[in-house]
Order: C-alpha cells, then structure tokens, then sequence
C-alpha cells in the first residue's frame, strides 16, 4: 500500500549527498503520507499543504467519521450513517472533543453488544431524525447535526408538497412507483442556516427520471419533467419555476438516426417556440455548422461553420469570414493552429497536440486600414508542456505587436516562479507586471512586482500577502486588502472580510451549490445581492436573466423599447472563454432636444451639464420647432458660447448613429474672439471632464487636450467654407482606451443667413458607422474668428444598435486583457472558461464550483480537492499550466478541451523541472512519426544501441534514439544495458537515466516507487495500469505494467523505471523524472534505505 509520495521539488532539493533527510517541515508541506490500520484501511492521509485528514471506520470496514484540520481546531467530525444494505442516509457534523483513538474506541465500545442487537448496524426508516431510526453511531441529538438525507426505494417519507404533478404535454400522467433500489428523495441542509432543500425524484416504469420536485432556498419550488425517446435520449423538458416570480421553460431535443443532437428549441411560459440551435454534422461526425437563433423564415441571426485537421481535431470556427445565410455577418471567427505554421503569428509548430498558435477576428470591428481587427497569440513550452511565452501579434495593426505578451518560469511541482505581462497604458506597451512569486512549500506566501504600479497586480508591500488555515485555504490576502477568509465544511468561502469592514458573503448547500451573494458595506448594510436557482438569476430580489444552452435570456430591462423576453447568445473559443455576446432584439434609441419649456426635464437628462448652462434665445425668427419659441443662440464671444449641446455616447462594432441639427445665424460682425483660447475647456467642459478627473474621464480629457495639440480639434480654413461662419455640428469616436480614430462635421452653409425675412432652417446631418468598441461625443460648437450668432435648434440624435453587446478578450491564463459592453443591458458575468467572474470589490475570481481561481496570479488559493491524481503538481496548479490544451470544468481536475477525438493522457518526466507529454520519433532523415503510430508496425525500439527503430518499409531513426520535441531543445534520454527490465532483477551495469527530478513513492512493506506519473492515474499494487496517450489524438495507447517490480533488497522494493509496453511484446523504454544520482543498483536501497527511515520516525504509520 502506498506510504508516501515525494514530489519532484523536494526529489530535487535531496540532491546527490550521502545521505537523503526530508525534515518534518518538508513533509508536511510539500510530501503526501498515508498510515493504514491493522487491517490495511487508510486512517489517515495527508496532502500537501493541509492537515492531515483522519478516517474512523467501523465492524464492516464503512468510513463513519472523518475529521480535517478545520474541524479539529474546533472539535468537530463529520458523520456517515447507512441502511442495512450500507447505502449512504444521513451525513452531518458532530461536536467531539475526542482525538483519533478516542472516538476509533468509542465506535468499538458502542458495537461491542452487536451480537445482543443487531439491529444497530444500520438505520431503518422512523421518526427519531428526517425519518430514520437514530440507532447505529454515532446517536444524534439533535437533527440540525444531519446534513444531508437520502431515501430509497419508496416515497413514504413525503409530504403533500412534493407529489407527482401530471404533465400532458410529456405523456406524464402517473409515477411508477416499484421503485425499489431508487434513489427517491434527498434533503441538503442550506449551510449556516435551519432551512433544508427537499428533493423528491419519480420515474417511470424503465427506471428513467421522469420527474424532479425541489426546494428552492427562496420559499418556492421547482419542477422538472421529462419525456425520453426509445433509445433513452431526452426530448422534452419542462421546468416550471417558482420563486420570486413563476416561469414555464420547455426545450426540445430533436435526434438523427446515430443519436446525434440536430435542433434545440426553447420556450419561455407560453411565448413562441425558438429554434436556438440548429447543428448539422458530416459523415465522420463532426460538428460542421451551428446555427443560432432560426427565425421562422429559416434565417439563423448567426451560422456557426467548424472545420478540422486530418486528426479530427477542430481548426477553425467561421473562417473564412462568411454570411452564410445567415440574418448578420459572422460577428465572431477563431483558427487554432497545432503543427501547421502561421506566418503572421511567426509559431513555432508543436506536434505533441499544443496549440502553438491561435488568431481571431472580428469583422464588425474595423482598423484605420480598412481591414477587419484580427489579432492572436503564438505559444512556445517548456519540456513539460507548460506554457512558456504568449506573444500577441496584430496582424491587421502591427503597431499592436507585443501588446499583451506573457512569459512564465515554474518550479520543479508546476509552481509558477516568475510572471511578466505587458499591457497598454495610455495607449503605450509596458510591462504592468513583473511578478516574482515566494512559496512556503506550495503555498504561496508572498509576490513582488517590479511593474507598473497603477496597473494590474496590486502589490501592497507586504512582507507576507498570503496566509492559510489548516486544509491549506487562503485566509487573508493583504493585496487585495482581505483581512479574512471563513470557509464552510466543503472548502468553500462563505465569508470575505475587506480591512475597512465591506465584505462579500456566500450561502451554499451541502452539495456545494451556491445559492446567495451578497456584498455588503463596512456599515453593515447589504448594497447588492444574487440568488441563484438552477438557470435562474435574481439580483436583488427581482429575476433578471435565465440561462439557455447557447446564452441566456433577459427581462426588459428599463428604457429599453422591446417587451418581454429577448435571448442573448454567446460565443465562445475553444476553451468556452466568452469572446462576443449578442442579442435578437437590438434597439433604436432617440434623444431629442428642442429646449422649450414644456419638455425641459426630459431634455435635460438627455443632454446634460450642457443643456442647463445653454444660451436660449425666444424668438419664432430663429425657432424651428414646431408651435415652439425657442432655440440655442452660439456667438463665439465666449467660452460659454463656442459649444452647444453635446451628448457622449457608449458604442459598439456595427452600431450606425445618425446625427441632424437646424440652423441659422445672423451677419458676422467685425469684433474678433480669441475661440482658440478656450475651445479644450469648452469642450472638456461641455463633457463634464477636466484635467482633475481620473479614470476613463480623465482618459478623455488627455485625449482632447492632445486633439487639440494636434491642431484637431479647431476646423482649419482649407476644410471650411470661408464665406460661411464656422459653425458646426461635429463627433469624435474613440475607441474603448480613448485614443481618437475618426472625426467628422458638418457646417453651416451661406443659405442660412437670416436676412430678416424668415429664411428657412438650415439642416446640418451626419452618419456614423461605427467600427470598434468605444465611445462617440456630438456637439455644437461656433468657432468663428469673429462674434457671429449662430441659432441651432431640434437637435436630434439616433442611435440604432448593431446585436453586439459585449465583446471580451483575455490573457492565456484568464486575466481579462479588455472587456466592452454596452450601457443598461443585464451584465454578462460569465467569462473565462463560462466562469462567472466576481469582480465585486476588487476581488477579481472565478467561480468553478469546487474552488475560487485566480487568474491574475495563475493559480487556485484552495487545495485541489483530487490532488492525488496528479501527485507530480501542486495542489494550486491551474490546468498543469497548459491553459490552451486544458481547462477545469469544476474546480476539481483539468480535462483535455474537446477535439472531437477521444483523448487520454501520460505524461512522462525527466530532467530537472521538465515533463514530456507524448513523444515524437525521428530519423536521420527528418522523418517523424508518433509513438502511437508506430505501435501496430513495432518491431524494435533501442535508446542507446546501434538498432535501429523498424516499421513497415521504413526506417524510423538510426541508432536508435528516441528524440523529443521541445522548445528548449532536443532531449534525449537513454537506459543503458542492465536497466531494471519488468520481472528481473538488477544486471550487471548501471542503471543511468540522465535527469534529476521525479516522483518517489514508497509504500508499506518498505516498497518504493519512481512513477513515471504527471497526470495519470497510478495504482500501485500487483497489477499497475496507465492509461496513456502518447501524442494527441490518435487512438489511445495501454501501458500496462503486468508483473511484481524487481527486489532491490529485502527491505524494500524499487521500482525504478520499470518498462512498459505497447500492445507488442517488445519492450519500449520511457524517460521518467529521475533523480540525477547515478550509481550502481546496489547503492539505491541503502541510500533510499535511510531516507525512508527518517521519514517513519516523523510519520508513526
């Protein structure tokens, strides 16, 4: 049985001395360790960076108590209680000051009359505790110690609440209720609180869940139903929603003949039905086109169009840029590229699966050239397939080149040691981080930034920034100015306390669902809360947005002109990042400002602070309104009188604004005004910005001052009719970083010269399209060298949106790069990965369920939950540091992003700090082939010999070396004759591995083990199974260790780069992360004899 597991950091930090000690310090920090009871079952384990976890078992070998190091500093232990076929019913928390042994004799004591009654074994249904008898250990006292309550195999535990409901729209007419060995019902208890969440479950006569009742934490219900198909696929569903507010959804599911999903249909209460996803596939099945939002004339509002490489592996969504049929142009288009090169990425080709480079554009957003915005990144990795560098490239503005590279160093456990990040301030490329990362083991103790301080990562200045609890959970954060983190028995934070008092507090269930956030003020009051229920989101009591397959769908949202519901659609890359949202209902908005008195406030808040401070002038003469008297008088004699009217607007890609005036003015008198002067301040003014104002206003006041400085903002003579006054209706667009890209106006012409006989209004226009996420400003302005009254009146403006309503792009690791979205829409929160992203006071996490993930520091703050499947990394790596190839669905794991190929890993490891991930076989002659292909030809395969690696019709290498694809370089790694061959003893020879870091594992009965384990599952034991993927994307190769490793000595056991094999008989050695002490197989048991001794005196297993 496994003992314990030394990590490749701490192998490295033995080095080559006489002698191999590990402190206690190290192993509680950075070792795993188990100790298993007399009959062999684990009480107790512990993972790095955590205390440990003790286990309790009782006669039949069922774990009844747990306890970890949070709930040992407050002497509490966790529960299991079972049925007489030892399924799980009641799970909760106990109060019991008893240490291990205590409550290990407190069980025996308490079965040691089992023979007199043994009845005690188990629970039965009654009424003592949520049904159950209350009998078996440990005895509760009270019922609020039960978290969690599970029934089976009837529903006489039901109150009238929770009955089956019909569904005639479903067929549903009736439960069935023989039902035995069924889950039926569960009860989860909303942690911190009384309340439980009550779950009742019906099925129908095929055992299919056919309906689901539930609790929602906000006193309502809801209710699930479903209709399946012959083949047991799902093909309608109804959820009827009770809370707040009640709302009906019903989707259908509609198949082809393999069971592949052909269209999604959704229907909010009893509006029209929406075909929200239309998908058509080709002949080996692959996703070819998606399209979203199928109107009733057969028109998608977009089309969606996939292609793939030769392996399968998805290449490109929307390329080339094409309307396809659809209602709008492709809004959004990405190409991945693997081992294919780009030339205006400049990648260097990965063969391994990487991505070695990934380009994007966006047709509605338009450069100076004219050409659509493409910009992307190229990918380099280390050894271990950790990414390296990012570098950005802007193939349609070169001069964005660099604009937001990173460049990322680990240590030997996949620690990130060094991060450098650029971005743009003020519109110029610097570095905004420079990160030097300090760690206690794998925690992270502490970071310093040699970077911009205004932007990006805050460092504070702290000697430590991060301090733990004992399962290994971040608890204060003096960078973010945390003064403390409490999290709930699941590992979850419930409550973030700032240093000032503000606070966010979070309310879950036992299952770990989140249902309430609040953020609550450092006077105590709450200024923002979210409930959550299944798809639906509350915020502030009131439901605001409902998730669907392919987005989500909105109320009307205030000042909006549509009615009802309006669906949103999101789309995403290849790792489910959402890049662009849009909506099915864009709007038109109209502000009108005619300055009469009658529609004063109204105006006023269109076209404020300029519309109070305006010049009104009463007369019919100058007026163009309609039964109106009045207009805005311009003279140019000051700076009150050089700008009108002005109105700044939000805009997206697309958006078209229309822009229109009436105007008039009097002959020009010969009195001179100095318009140059004042104009920055007339404009900053009209604007409300001034050079005092920070943030995205004092961002727009640089801008104009540097307009102005280019002689922009002032129309010169040559661009102007010299006979007419200069008088103008203008805009400036800016993009989302407030650097000016287009201008134009319109003036005032000589037909508008009031000679006193009432000549007609002079109606000034403008268009603008707009082509990148920014900002546009409007205004009135009389720039005249003399004093000339210029009368305008009716200034109208139309703003006609484009679908787009945000648009985000992030760095590898999730940090959001730039974001944009438009003003008054429900905010869109789910971001990298489809992660809500808590922005709230600064914090700036990802919600992924099991933990809180950090992308500014590219690493969890809570321990891995299944650490222990990946022993070679740190509990706090995200995604084994390739967030191209990986992502983490839940918290919990990374899983290779879907290719459309069914893909399993190994990842094998040599060298100091590198890992390799699949291998590349090469000749002499530049011809390559993956392990994986070479498997079914396989004749010989020989690292150091003169044997050559043979397949059919061709030679794959000479002398036989076995060469790997890495950026650092080509490493090479070779057994010597007289390794360690599956089922002998040692040769004689040397066993030589070059290298240094690797996995050790010992295990009771003094084995020990070199794993070649990064990411694969290892079970040690007579049988040891790998399941491998040896270069992405083909057919997954079965490394099998089939026989008892060799006996070094007759203490212990040393698995020292045992040789698995392939599906041939012909054995296929593979580098593992070995230490770089070489020496005769003798010398390693003694050495390692040592070793393991020191650390048995430290751990009493």
């Amino acid at each position: 049985m496994l003992c314990f597991v030394i990590p490749p950091k701490t192998v490295k930090s033995l080095g080559n001395a006489a002698t191999l000690t590990i402190n206690e310090l190290t192993l509680q920090r950075e070792c795993f360790y188990y100790q298993y009871d007399e009959r062999g079952r684990l009480i107790v384990k512990h993972v790095p960076g955590a205390a440990p976890v003790f286990f309790v078992y009782d006669l039949w070998d069922r774990p009844v108590l747990s306890q970890d190091g949070n709930q040992r500093a407050h002497g509490k232990w966790s529960f299991t209680k079972y049925d007489a076929l030892d399924r799980v019913v009641l799970k909760g928390e106990i109060t019991h000051a008893g240490n291990q042994a205590s409550m290990v004799q407190a069980v025996m004591n308490f079965y040691s009359k089992i023979s007199q009654n043994p009845s005690l074994r188990y629970e039965d249904r009654g009424k003592a505790v949520h049904g159950y008898t209350n009998r078996s250990y440990p005895v509760l006292t009270h019922e609020l110690e039960v978290n969690t309550v599970n029934y089976y195999d009837n529903y006489d535990f039901l109150s009238s609440p929770y009955q089956f409901v019909p569904e005639p729209t479903l067929s549903l007419t009736a439960a069935f209720i023989r039902v035995q060995g069924l889950v039926t019902g569960v009860k989860n208890r909303v942690l911190g609180t009384k309340q439980y969440l009550t779950s009742v479950n019906y099925y129908d006569k095929r055992y299919r869940l056919v309906q689901v009742i539930s609790d929602n934490h906000l006193k309502g219900m809801d209710r699930t139903s479903s209709q399946y198909n012959f083949t047991g696929k799902v093909t309608k569903e109804k959820h009827v929603h009770k809370a707040k507010e009640q709302v009906s959804i019903t989707k259908e599911y509609k198949y082809d003949h393999q069971d592949r999903l052909l269209k999604v249909y959704h229907q909010v209460n009893n509006e029209s039905k929406i075909l929200i996803a239309d998908h058509h596939y080709n002949e080996l099945g692959e996703l070819t086109q998606k399209n979203l939002h199928v109107e009733s004339n057969g028109k998608p509002w977009q089309s969606l169009d996939y292609l793939y490489n030769i392996r399968g592996w998805l290449s490109t969504m929307n390329k080339p840029i094409t309307k396809s049929g659809a209602l709008y142009n492709d809004f959004y288009a990405f190409k991945l590229y693997y081992n294919d090169p780009s030339t205006e990425l400049h990648n260097v080709r990965q063969f391994n699966g990487n991505v070695s480079a990934f380009k994007e554009e966006r047709p509605y957003e338009i450069e100076d050239s004219g050409s659509a915005v493409r910009g992307g990144y190229s990918y380099t990795y280390d050894p271990a397939n950790q990414l390296k560098m990012a570098i950005y490239s802007r193939p349609s503005n070169p001069s964005l080149n660099g604009t937001y590279n990173e460049a990322i160093t680990y240590d030997q456990n996949g620690n990130i040691s060094t991060l450098n990040r650029k971005g743009p301030i003020e519109g110029i490329t610097q570095t905004i981080d420079d990160l030097e990362y300090h760690y206690a083991g794998n925690q992270l103790v502490g970071v310093k930034d040699r970077g911009n301080v205004k932007e990006g990562f805050k460092d504070r200045g702290q000697t430590t920034d991060y301090t733990y609890d004992a399962n290994g959970n971040l608890i204060s954060d003096s960078n973010k100015k945390i003064a403390s983190i409490h999290y709930n028995i699941l590992n979850l934070p419930d409550t973030i306390t700032f240093t000032d008092g503000r606070a966010m507090v979070y309310t879950y269930d036992i299952s770990g669902r989140k249902l309430k956030q609040q953020v609550v003020a450092a006077n105590g009051s709450v200024k923002l809360e979210r409930d959550y229920v299944s798809s639906f989101l509350y915020l502030d009591d009131t439901l605001q947005e409902i998730q669907h397959p392919e987005g989500r769908i909105v109320h009307q949202v205030p000042g909006r002109s549509s009615s009802g519901w309006e669906y949103q659609y999101h789309l995403k890359d290849h790792l489910g990042n959402v890049k662009t949202t849009f909506t099915t209902a864009p709007q038109q908005e109209i502000y009108r400002a005619s300055l009469e008195e009658a529609t004063n406030a109204a105006e006023a808040a269109q076209f404020n602070p300029t519309y109070d401070r305006a010049v009104r002038y009463t007369s019919s003469l100058y007026n163009h309104t309609q039964s109106g008297v009045r207009s805005q008088r311009l003279s140019g004699a000051n700076e009150k009188e050089v700008i009108g009217l002005a109105k700044s607007l939000q805009v997206m890609p697309g958006d078209t604004i229309n822009m229109e005036v009436y105007a008039k003015y009097f002959t020009p008198t010969s009195k001179s005004t100095n318009v140059q002067r004042f104009i920055v301040a007339a404009i900053s003014s009209a604007f409300g910005l001034s050079a005092s104002t920070i943030g995205e206003a004092g961002m727009a006041y640089q801008s104009l001052t540097a307009l102005h400085g280019a002689g922009l903002l002032l129309h010169s003579d040559e661009e102007t009719d010299k006979a007419a006054p200069k008088a103008y209706l203008n805009y400036i667009l800016f993009d989302q970083d407030f650097i000016p890209y287009d201008l134009g106006f319109d003036q005032v012409s000589t037909q508008a010269l009031e000679t006193g006989k009432n000549t007609p209004h002079e109606k000034l226009g403008l268009q603008a399209i707009i082509k990148r996420p920014g900002y546009i400003y409007m205004y009135l302005s009389n720039e005249n060298a003399t004093i000339t009254d210029v009368f305008f009146d009716d200034l109208q403006i139309t703003h006609k949106h484009s679908p787009l309503i945000a648009t985000t792009d992030y760095y590898p690791f999730g940090r959001i790069a730039q974001q944009f979205s438009r003003e008054r829409i429900v905010e869109q929160r789910l971001k990298y990965n489809g992660k809500e992203f808590q922005k709230e006071e600064g914090l700036d996490w990802y919600d992924y369920g099991a933990r809180m993930y950090d992308a500014n520091l590219g690493r969890w703050h809570m321990v891995d939950p299944i650490a222990e499947k990946y022993y070679a990394w740190s509990p706090y790596n995200y995604v084994l540091n390739n967030p191209l190839k990986f992502i983490d669905s839940d918290g919990r794991e990374p899983i290779i992003v879907e290719q459309h190929t069914e893909m399993k890993f190994l990842e094998f490891s040599f060298g100091s700090d590198a890992v390799i991930q699949g291998s590349q076989l090469k000749n002499d002659k530049g011809f390559s082939a993956t392990l994986i292909e070479i498997r079914s030809t396989l004749a010989e395969v020989s690292f150091e010999g003169e044997k050559k690696v043979q397949g059919e019709g061709y030679e794959l290498g000479v002398g036989g070396k076995l060469v790997f694809n890495s950026l650092a370089g080509n490493a090479e790694a070779g057994v010597k004759d007289g390794s360690l061959v599956l089922g002998a003893g040692a040769e004689a020879g040397t066993v030589g591995v070059e290298g240094e870091a690797c996995l050790l594992f010992v295990c009771v009965g003094g084995e020990a083990s070199f794993g070649p384990q990064l990411g694969a599952e290892v079970a040690i034991g007579e049988k040891t199974k790998v399941g491998a993927q040896l270069g992405i994307g083909g057919a997954a190769a079965s490394v099998r260790f089939v026989k008892p490793p060799p006996i070094i000595s007759n203490d212990y056991m040393n698995r020292i780069n045992p040789t698995p094999k392939l599906l041939s008989d012909d054995p296929i050695p593979m580098p593992s992360r070995l230490s770089s002490i070489k020496m005769d197989a003798k010398e390693y048991s003694p050495k390692f004899n040592e070793l393991i001794k020191s650390i048995y005196d430290m751990v009493p297993f």
